[in-house]
């Protein structure tokens, strides 16, 4: 019935009454509600369902901010800022970034935030934040954000089948990364060549790696990571328990 088209928008009335009169009965529905100055609201809804259908929206804040090297050179395009609510981990946003690095959110709720940068090019995976950003944003206010980013440390290694002690035939699904979660691991594919390359901040490191047949991931090894001193020549037997 609606082809390729997925993304419907419907205003709502003076009341705030919202109909969605091109569905059919047996469908159920993601509805995602926003207003200027209010949080954003999202529920699934279907005829079936026992959910309040009343999205209640609340005010809300505006963070800006702004992305900065820390070393000579220019930003990655692709830059993105992860907002992620400390108080409550389900509120995640990804807000992209200008090519300065400037940046703008208003549909924050009242709140304690964490924000964090990144890029998928190969040049912004290098860059890894210097420190922690928070910011504790009040509703109808707006706060100012900086969040200053810098070359990681270079951890790098190879990864081989144990069998034959080749680069992997199959490297589709082969990734090494670190474990830390979602808003601070680092992620490299495998090269040709068994290659790899992470790209991390002082500290202790668990790092872990899949590839094709695997369905789950596995742990290498914890390494400490200083600052000045590249690790090189891991290498990650695949096949045998542990790395």
């Amino acid at each position: 019935f609606f082809g390729e088209e997925r993304d419907i928008e419907f205003q709502s009335d003076s009341r705030g009454h919202v109909e969605f009169p091109r569905f059919s009965i047996k469908d159920q529905i993601s509805v995602d509600v926003s207003a200027p100055g209010y949080s954003k609201e999202q529920k699934w809804l279907s005829a079936k369902s026992t959910d309040d259908s009343v999205f209640r929206l609340s005010r809300t804040g505006t963070i800006t901010g702004r992305v900065t090297l820390t070393d000579a050179g220019e930003l990655p395009d692709g830059l993105r800022i992860l907002l992620e609510m400390i108080s409550d981990r389900r509120v995640r946003e990804y807000v992209p970034a200008e090519q300065d690095g400037s940046f703008s959110y208003d549909h924050c709720k009242p709140g304690p935030y964490k924000l964090s940068a990144d890029s998928s090019t190969e040049e912004g995976r290098k860059l890894i934040c210097c420190s922690d950003c928070q910011v504790e944003v009040k509703a109808g206010q707006t706060v100012n954000a900086i969040i200053e980013m810098e070359k990681g440390i270079s951890v790098s290694g190879t990864m081989i089948d144990a069998a034959t002690g080749k680069p992997l035939e199959d490297r589709e699904y082969a990734y090494v990364r670190t474990a830390e979660g979602r808003t601070q691991s680092a992620y490299s594919q495998i090269k040709e060549d068994g290659s790899w390359e992470l790209f991390l901040p002082e500290g202790d490191h668990r790092i872990i790696y899949r590839c094709r047949g695997m369905n789950l991931q596995k742990d290498f090894k914890r390494i400490k990571v200083e600052k000045g001193k590249p690790i090189t020549d891991l290498v990650i037997k695949v096949g045998v328990e542990g790395g």
